[in-house]
């Protein structure tokens, strides 16, 4: 039936001999896998049987160790995308919070387009925070704000300076803007100011009079009573020079360098 065309009147020797195969052409012996392989090749069918289930119970924990590692990854891919929104988000409130003084936005959008044009030709082709542009420009926003808040406080203080050595020239600057600030925290501090001015004032010219008449009683000077204010006009050009003569001796080196230049 299979071979309608073959004469089927044959011996059951011949039908066999018609069929036969060499095994030794048709038939390919694979090698063992290497997980199963027996090198000594002299243990028992039951001792090889249990080495392979050995084998592939092995493999299916390293398996399993290899699909847990890459879920720790995964999960930790997905908090470090977290931190990075929450990161963003507290930057944009810190730059609003920096919003106080006047900006130029036309300067400032400039800035920020320069300096994150700047920052993606230095990154390198790992670096891919900064080639995404509304994280560079958050970045970018917040530094700029920064450095104008910086040039805020630098001018507050400068200009602080200005008034305190206008107001108290005998007194040495505070180094910083707090320190300056602080001076002027309460009415008592700089009432105490003005008295160490006018103290200073009554001091130097008590020492000119000495100076000028050495057996004279201060303490006489310093108690006189009267009508004094009628006396002012008399002591206006005097009272100039010593006043002169205090601000100049308690300029700095540089200051007076530099009005003499």
């Amino acid at each position: 039936m299979i071979f309608p065309k073959i004469k089927q009147e044959k011996t059951l020797g011949q039908l066999i001999d018609a069929f036969a195969v060499d095994t030794k052409e048709v038939i390919e012996v694979f090698p063992v896998p290497s997980f199963v392989d027996d090198s000594s090749g002299a243990l028992p069918e039951g001792d090889r049987i249990q080495r392979m289930k050995d084998r592939i119970t092995q493999m299916e924990k390293d398996l399993r160790s290899t699909y847990a590692l890459a879920a720790i990854v995964n999960k930790k891919s997905e908090i470090a995308a977290d931190v990075e929104r929450y990161a963003l988000t507290e930057l944009h409130k810190a730059t609003e919070s920096l919003n106080f003084i006047a900006l130029n936005r036309a300067e400032e959008n400039k800035r920020i387009h320069e300096r994150v044009h700047a920052l993606t030709q230095l990154s390198s082709a790992e670096e891919i925070f900064w080639r995404e542009h509304s994280k560079a420009s958050a970045v970018a926003q917040f530094q700029d704000r920064v450095q104008q808040v910086h040039h805020f406080f630098d001018k507050c203080y400068k200009a602080m300076r200005v008034v305190w050595k206008t107001m108290f020239p005998l007194n040495a600057v505070p180094p910083t803007l707090l320190t300056l600030m602080s001076e002027f925290g309460n009415a008592k501090k700089i009432r105490d100011l003005v008295r160490a001015q006018v103290f200073a004032g009554a001091r130097f010219t008590l020492a000119l009079v000495l100076a000028r008449y050495p057996s004279a009683s201060l303490l006489s000077i310093a108690n006189a009573t009267g009508d004094l204010e009628a006396l002012y006009p008399k002591v206006l050009l005097p009272a100039n020079i010593i006043v002169d003569k205090l601000e100049e001796d308690s300029k700095v080196p540089e200051e007076r360098g530099t009005l003499q230049g």
